[in-house]
């Protein structure tokens, strides 16, 4: 029998970037008990996608964690806004052209009504001083200023225009310039964002996957069930994935719910986003073996528990990555309510 080789086509082909691989991983859960009520599962979240990228060839003293249960143990590791901004800074000014970077952000967030500008809220943000904020538009240039040339920002949040400007009163600091602009921030060149809903929508988690619904099926799909038909897992075939999943999964747990993923920015179509693994059956309804955490753990790392709390949907929460109550009367009035698990303010 004459075996022919066949080249493969130009978007067959794996265009994985030559040089280092770096993510910044944060997972904010518990808040001032006043304003905001701890989320849960955002520990999990960002603990089991450090591990899924350690398995999956990235160095792990080059994937960076802040959480609560790090933080308690050391305390440049909280996820405080101090803290996101020196760790974001220092890991993105070691990158080089070559190198990819993922940033994961999950953890309260909010949304001034009628503005597009989103803001993630650290473990320590105080809900009348938009100086604790730290804007996505922030995030953004901080990624464009970045030399790698593969930025990936991953946002678990509600994004539910929800609170108004107004109630915080005189607002100084830090991007109180960014609330006026006209549309949405969009990542620039070489730069994406993969949100875990559309406008407009709330997203959620559930008790039985102990993880945001979003950031269970971006792990999944890190792990290989994402991968497309040469065993690559891009952020195009990632995005097709988690997309379907997330949609499925919410419209089967909550009535009358629908989340929806969405991607902002530009990212080549054949990059991968973890190494090749052409050993792992990649086709949706196969079987799909978990890769088994025997990579070594960060550093810093001993100590680090996950926190197992409550929140969501018509609560004050916003998870990012992926997002908005008012601070009136209205607003505390809505502080501590129950309902079925989102993360945004309402």
């Amino acid at each position: 029998m004459l075996v022919v080789p066949v080249a493969l086509s130009g978007q067959d082909r794996d265009v994985s970037p030559a040089g280092s691989r770096y993510a910044l991983l944060i997972g904010a859960s518990k808040y001032d008990s006043d304003q905001l009520r701890d989320l849960p599962f955002t520990e999990n979240d960002v603990t089991e996608l450090a591990q899924v990228l350690r398995a999956r060839g990235y160095r792990a003293q080059d994937v960076i964690l802040l959480t609560e249960g790090i933080g308690a143990e050391i305390p440049r590791y909280r996820p405080g806004v101090a803290n996101i901004r020196k760790e974001m800074r220092a890991l993105l000014h070691r990158c080089r052209p070559p190198d990819m970077v993922p940033v994961a952000l999950t953890g309260h967030g909010l949304q001034f009504r009628g503005h597009m500008e989103q803001y993630f809220l650290p473990c320590d943000a105080n809900l009348e001083d938009a100086a604790s904020f730290l804007s996505l538009t922030e995030l953004y240039e901080d990624l464009a200023g970045c030399a790698a040339g593969y930025k990936l920002l991953l946002v678990d949040a509600c994004r539910v225009d929800a609170m108004d400007e107004t109630a915080l009163g005189t607002i100084g600091g830090r991007g109180t310039d960014r609330r006026t602009r006209p549309g949405p921030p969009i990542p620039r060149c070489c730069t994406a964002a993969f949100f875990s809903c559309s406008r407009g929508q709330a997203s959620f988690d559930h008790d039985d996957l102990k993880h945001g619904v979003f950031f269970h099926f971006v792990i999944e799909g890190l792990r290989g069930a994402a991968a497309d038909r040469v065993c690559r897992v891009t952020l195009p075939s990632l995005q097709d994935y988690v997309s379907r999943r997330v949609s499925d999964y919410v419209r089967a747990k909550y009535k009358f719910a629908n989340q929806v993923p969405e991607r902002f920015g530009c990212w080549p179509a054949t990059v991968s986003l973890v190494p090749q693994d052409r050993s792992t059956p990649h086709r949706e309804g196969r079987t799909i073996n978990k890769i088994q955490d025997d990579a070594p753990a960060h550093p810093e790392e001993e100590g680090n528990h996950s926190v197992d709390l409550r929140g969501r949907v018509g609560t004050p929460l916003w998870r990012v990555a992926s997002h908005s109550g008012e601070i009136g009367a209205e607003f505390a009035a809505r502080v501590g309510q129950k309902s079925r698990p989102g993360r945004d303010l309402e």
